[in-house]
């Protein structure tokens, strides 16, 4: 299944985002910042189902450390937790990771660049990947775009999810109001671990 998240506004505090199969619209994303936080509230709408996400401090803190936590809420009810990692490989070496426990499931979104190719985020569920999130590195007048591949389409939701988190924690400049900008960050990822992770084989096939 290939989804595109494709942003269509960007304010001084709040962004919004179209979810598409092909020209077919499925949902949307709306992100709400205010002065003096780097955080947002994101109310994410996929087909018939709404999620919420707020910062929140965790009352259970995983065993590992926990950077910029988000709570995930259906119904008024939290459902998950996403949040920014890190992976100590020795005194020097490590990675970061983004993970998100979801529904009884937890998963791990890591990042690689390929410079002029752009980014490629592989999503696993333990050592099986269920989607990928592509996204260029040119971005223009600050209007960003991903492109989601999943195996089915709960893989799908769940990478949704995770690009909402992967904008906030990452793209999202509250107080900046771009009109007109073109923008080409260029990122070569040369971590062992992490490019291992990236299979480009996965989207092969892959049906819309």
């Amino acid at each position: 299944m290939i989804l595109d998240i494709v942003q269509i506004s960007k304010e001084l505090f709040s962004a919004e985002f179209a979810i598409r199969t092909g020209s077919t619209p499925i949902g949307d994303i709306h992100l709400q910042g205010s002065l003096g936080s780097m955080e947002a509230e994101i109310v994410l709408n996929y087909q018939d189902t709404c999620f919420g996400m707020v910062h929140e401090h965790l009352e259970q803190k995983p065993a590992k450390r926990a950077f910029r936590p988000y709570a995930i809420y259906e119904d008024g009810a939290v459902i998950g937790v996403v949040y920014q990692s890190e992976e100590k490989l020795g005194l020097f070496k490590g990675y970061s990771f983004r993970e998100m426990h979801f529904s009884g499931k937890s998963y791990r979104m890591f990042s690689v660049g390929l410079g002029n190719e752009g980014y490629k985020f592989p999503i696993y569920e333990g050592e099986r990947q269920i989607a990928e999130i592509d996204k260029p590195c040119v971005v223009y007048d600050e209007l960003h775009e991903y492109k989601i591949y999943a195996l089915d389409a709960p893989s799908a939701m769940t990478a949704s999810l995770l690009c909402a988190y992967l904008y906030v924690s990452g793209a999202y400049t509250p107080g900046e109001k771009v009109i007109r900008s073109k923008v080409k960050t260029i990122t070569i990822t040369a971590n062992k671990f992490l490019k291992e992770k990236y299979d480009p084989g996965f989207i092969k096939g892959m049906d819309p």
